[in-house]
Parts: C-alpha cells; structure tokens; sequence
C-alpha cells in the first residue's frame, strides 16, 4: 500500500515559503504525478501495489481550511491522486477512494486509519489517537493503526506512526513553530497474526 497521507505540495500562503518555491504549485503538481507514477511503476515490478490518499492542510487551493468533501477536495494533493489514477486506470493497480480526510483501509487483516494530522490531533499525542480510535469504535469500527504526518517529524508507535516529509523542516516550522524535522519516510510491515512493524527511512542530505 502506497499512503500517501497529505501536503505533497507545499503552501505559498507565507512569503517564506513564496520565496523558497523552485516552481508554482501547479507545475509542481505535475513534476508530482511524474515522480510518484514513476515510483508506483517501480515498486509495481515486485509488489501488487494499492495506492490510498488523503489531503493536507498544505495543498488546499484556498485559505479556508474544512472538513467537507467539497472544501477538502479544492486541494492539490487530492489533484496529484486523481491525475495517478487516471494514468493507471487500465493496470492491476488498485485506487481506493472515501472520505478525503480519513480513510479506513484494511490490510493484512487489520484496520489502517490514515488521516493528515491537522485538526483533530491536539495536545499529547497518545490521548488524541486514543479519542480518535474512540470515535470509530462508536461507530462499530475497529482501529488498529493509525498514520499521519503534518508536522515533518517521524516518530513510530505502537498504535500509530507519524511520517516526516521527503523535504524535511523549513524555516518556518523550526523558527516559528519550533519543530525540527529531517526528510523521511515511513514503512510499515502488517502481519496477519496481528503484529505490525515499522521504520523510519532516513532520506536526508546535507
């Protein structure tokens, strides 16, 4: 499963990021949907390869920030994905589509809540995932798992996982914010006996 979990392009909101952009976010967009079909195809040589995806707070098109289909949809993370799954449409490669803001899949057996992290993760990290999980069992729904980015920092759990970003921090979020990142990603293995394991992948370069 390929999760793409949000902000896959960067906002241009703050004149810092304005002047730290290599490109508008629509090119960007499409230099997005190059690399990622590229990585797709890649692992799609040795793996039968789903791809997931819900948006961020960093992609929406406009300042308004919601939770609705309509208004989390306007966003450019949600655009990169359509774009991959109509170059895929006539492969074995699986899209799945729900809720723009959380999804539930499962794989191996167990329930993976993939959110961005935005919004209703606030204060210790653990009661959050807890009170989220508690949400879905008031739904009947079990969680096992849950990942999520936002604040480019990896950290791996055992009951949730928070990615970094393939840029690691800005100046932005390590002199405003004072959050420090490297750029990372995540990789879990799911068991069908229950166990889960994960890594952070180091991708830094000074």
């Amino acid at each position: 499963v390929v999760a793409l979990t949000g902000d896959l392009l960067n906002s241009d909101r703050r004149l810092d990021e304005l002047l730290n952009q290599a490109t508008n976010r629509a090119k960007a967009t499409f230099l997005g949907v190059d690399i990622l079909q590229q990585a797709i195809l890649d692992m799609n040589k040795d793996y039968n390869v789903t791809v997931a995806s819900i948006v961020g707070n960093e992609g929406r098109a406009n300042k308004e920030m919601g939770w609705s289909s309509i208004v989390a949809t306007d966003n450019y993370d949600y655009t990169i994905f359509q774009c991959l799954r109509y170059l895929f449409k006539d492969s074995d490669i699986e899209f799945v589509h729900g809720d723009p803001s959380e999804l539930v899949i499962n794989v191996a057996g167990q329930n993976l809540l993939m959110l961005h992290g935005h919004g209703s993760i606030r204060g210790k990290l653990e009661t959050s995932i807890n009170q989220i999980v508690g949400r879905y069992s008031l739904k009947g729904v079990k969680i096992d798992y849950v990942i999520f980015g936002h604040v480019h920092s990896a950290r791996v759990g055992d009951n949730f996982g928070r990615s970094s970003s393939l840029v690691g921090a800005n100046d932005y979020a390590e002199k405003a914010l004072n959050l420090n990142g490297r750029a990372s990603q995540n990789c879990y293995v799911f068991y069908s006996n229950g166990n889960r394991d994960g890594i952070k992948v180091d991708l830094h370069c000074e």
